[in-house]
């Protein structure tokens, strides 16, 4: 479940998934790294502020066996006019 203000620092509209859900999105995604080569105890880094999807990222590296390293989302790009 995300949080409610979610739309004031990502995209969308706040979402809230069954278990259900979350296992098939999180085993649909861990398929997906898996295809571009992500295997066990590689390192996947993410940047992804507290929503839905950070917790997909975490369920799919732990069903593969690869670890997850946050970046802070501070750290992301911005524009310097």
């Amino acid at each position: 479940m995300d949080a409610p203000n979610r739309a004031e620092f990502s995209v969308g509209e706040p979402v809230r998934w069954t278990y259900a859900e979350v296992r098939e999105r999180a085993d649909r995604l861990a398929a997906a790294l898996v295809e571009e080569g992500v295997a066990k105890d590689d390192v996947v880094m993410v940047q992804l502020p507290n929503i839905t999807e950070l917790v997909l990222v975490y369920l799919a590296a732990s069903r593969i066996g690869a670890v997850v390293s946050p970046l802070p989302v501070q750290y992301r790009a911005t524009s310097c006019d």
